[in-house]
């Protein structure tokens, strides 16, 4: 399996998903467990993207704290950056499937979505949804020049 990987859901959005049986997952969820903060849309957390990034273009690695995952440029959802969504598992979904259940749906139907995989991998309360930033090269050197942040 090439985990984690991300799937486009529309053109300002990716769903990045992640397997509990890959190693960097289980140390992902480890070094950030309780930083997320509560957001609008029911079981989708945030993370700071200041702490954890998606960025566009780049090798695909846990590293230093950051979740970095490719998104190749010709398929490169936004000039600057954006929302991705970080979907955790303990069963591994195909991306076929990821695409299918969530390709042209608001983030409001997410939990409903969600639902519905846990009941078809037997695993209730077990998919975690977390929203976390992407950026592009030009949207890093913004966050640079904007907010002196190091990404």
């Amino acid at each position: 399996m090439n985990e984690p990987y991300i799937v486009k859901i529309s053109d300002s959005d990716a769903m990045m998903f992640g397997c509990e049986a890959d190693e960097r997952v289980r140390e992902f969820v480890a070094k950030f467990d309780g930083w997320e903060y509560e957001s609008e849309f029911e079981r989708t957390s945030y993370l700071l993207g200041t702490d954890v990034f998606i960025e566009v273009a780049s090798e695909e690695r846990l590293n230093e704290g950051a979740l970095r995952a490719q998104i190749s440029n010709e398929k490169a959802l936004d000039a600057d950056g954006g929302a991705a969504y970080l979907l955790l598992s303990p069963r591994h979904i195909a991306a076929e499937e990821l695409r299918g259940a969530f390709e042209g749906r608001a983030p409001q139907e997410f939990a409903r979505i969600i639902e519905g995989l846990e009941a078809k991998y037997d695993c209730k309360d077990r998919i975690l949804c977390y929203i976390v930033c992407y950026f592009t090269p030009k949207g890093k050197e913004g966050m640079r020049a904007d907010f002196g942040v190091q990404i």
